[in-house]
Order: C-alpha cells, then sequence, then structure tokens
C-alpha cells in the first residue's frame, strides 16, 4: 500500500485497498464518499518522526489509521471498530434515543 500526495498536499491512495483495510465493501465506500460520510485525517510527522505522515480514516463505526514513510510506503497499520457504549444500548432498548 502507497500514499501518494497531490498537488495541494492531499493524500491519495486506491478505494479498493482502503475498503480492504476498513473491512468494508468497496461500494460502501465510495457511497460513503459521495455522501460525505468520510472522516479522514493527515498528520506529518515533526522531530524524529519527520518525513513521515499518519493518515486517519473513519467511515461510520470503522477506523484505520496507517503510517507512511517519506516514500510513501506503509510501515505501520492498526484498525478498530467504535461499539455503542452499555448506557446508550440501554437508552436505545428503553426507547429514550
Amino acid at each position: 500500500m502507497r500514499l501518494d500526495l497531490d498537488e495541494q498536499g492531499g493524500w491519495l491512495i486506491r478505494p479498493d485497498e482502503l475498503a480492504q483495510r476498513l473491512r468494508i465493501d468497496e461500494q460502501l465506500l465510495r457511497r460513503e464518499a459521495a455522501l460525505g460520510r468520510i472522516e479522514s485525517r493527515l498528520d506529518r510527522g515533526h522531530g524524529r518522526d519527520e518525513g513521515r505522515s499518519r493518515v486517519t480514516v473513519t467511515v461510520g463505526k470503522h477506523s484505520w489509521q496507517g503510517t507512511f514513510g517519506a516514500d510513501g510506503i506503509l510501515i505501520a497499520e492498526f484498525r478498530w471498530e467504535r461499539h455503542s457504549s452499555a448506557m446508550a444500548v440501554n437508552r436505545e432498548n428503553a426507547g429514550v434515543i
């Protein structure tokens, strides 16, 4: 997996690779993107992390974070899913939400 930056410094990544990393269907990813429901963040490294970039993407309850070297190659990644808290589930079951 590679991270490429466009002329404005925005990050570019293949949708099929991102969907695989998030463990969601590529069509769902594309639909959520079209609806503006993808949160993403690019952080550039400083100090000893100079040249590295960290990308965080959240689609619904699915999140993925990748760290890329100066050459754009993925060097570390982490994936997680947000779960409803017991309080939110209890409220929903009680019809409060």
